[in-house]
């Protein structure tokens, strides 16, 4: 990333650790980019509006740009700056600011209680759940309902490139959860015999849940077998329909560092999955179906900043 003439340097190290984190889940990486807007704050001298709207502006599209496939931090950047554009007045821009990232971060900490019980109550004892990649939702969501009595275990990926999934093992293992950790190809072996397929979600577009690679032969594997598939995924990952989320490729070296003739590594971390093969879309507010979500999509507002994007 380039650096920026612009912004503070507190801001363009927050913006750098949050391009170069290929592991953790969207909930930490939203987390992380309302702490960069308050350091932004923090740190602009200017007290003229329009210099300090920009800035604002430049460094929610850095925000954006850093992670192009986390639909929470665009909701974030998005709805901050459309919340910004009604005033010109510098207090009140900054008191805008203050009380949009205290509301956005305590959204993130009460959608996913919500969440993690909505999912206890779906959960049956003794079921088996199979699991994919890193999700801070269905984390909290088994370690809740694992603290509420019920008995399960847990099947996931190792979750290829980065093995991302080793670590979601280890946490759940850690709370005292009983987890079988497998090859990604090894998982489809699993499904007919599971009980329910769970998964989390970075981006609800119009064509489907954007979420780890694998997620879609996962869904398509538990419709054919009649197995229950759910994603856990917040509406702040729900997109406006006119925005083009990007899914970028990665460094084709974490797939290969050997040159090979005739031979070119393709690395996306990302697929995406229609929302009908899921049986239902837990978000905070209850269990959505593709209609639901559809209105859902069909009810947010683009700020100009995006359009094109």
């Amino acid at each position: 990333m380039k650096k920026f003439s612009n912004l503070p340097i507190k801001v363009e190290e927050n913006i750098k650790l949050i391009e170069s984190d290929n592991t953790s889940g969207s909930i930490e990486l939203a987390r992380m980019a309302v702490k960069t807007i308050e350091i932004l704050v923090e740190n602009i001298s200017s007290e003229n509006p329009d210099i300090f709207k920009s800035l604002v502006k430049e460094t929610a599209l850095k925000l954006v740009n850093a992670q192009p496939s986390m639909a929470s931090i665009f909701t974030f950047a998005n709805n901050l700056l459309l919340q910004i554009d009604k005033s010109y007045d510098t207090s009140k821009i900054k008191n805008i600011i203050e009380r949009h990232c205290k509301r956005f971060a305590n959204h993130l900490n009460n959608s996913s209680i919500k969440i993690s019980k909505f999912t206890q109550n779906m959960i049956k004892n003794d079921s088996k759940i199979i699991t994919h990649s890193y999700s801070s939702s269905v984390l909290n969501s088994l370690i809740f309902s694992k603290k509420q009595g019920k008995n399960f275990h847990v099947i996931c990926t190792e979750s290829r490139p980065i093995n991302e999934g080793v670590k979601f093992a280890k946490k759940l293992g850690e709370a005292g959860i009983k987890v079988k950790l497998v090859t990604d190809a090894a998982i489809y072996n699993y499904i007919e015999t599971s009980d329910m397929v769970i998964v989390g979600g970075d981006a609800i577009v119009e064509d489907g849940l954007v979420n780890k690679i694998g997620t879609l032969g996962l869904a398509i594997a538990a419709k054919h077998f009649n197995v229950g598939c759910y994603s856990l995924c917040g509406s702040e990952k729900i997109l406006p329909i006119s925005y083009n989320l990007k899914i970028v490729k990665k460094n084709p070296s974490e797939i290969t560092t050997s040159k090979i003739k005739n031979v070119a590594p393709i690395n996306f971390y990302f697929d995406v999955t229609p929302v009908e093969l899921f049986t239902g879309v837990i978000t905070e507010l209850g269990l959505k179906n593709q209609t639901e979500i559809q209105t859902l999509i069909e009810e947010l507002t683009l700020h100009k900043l995006f359009e094109n994007h």
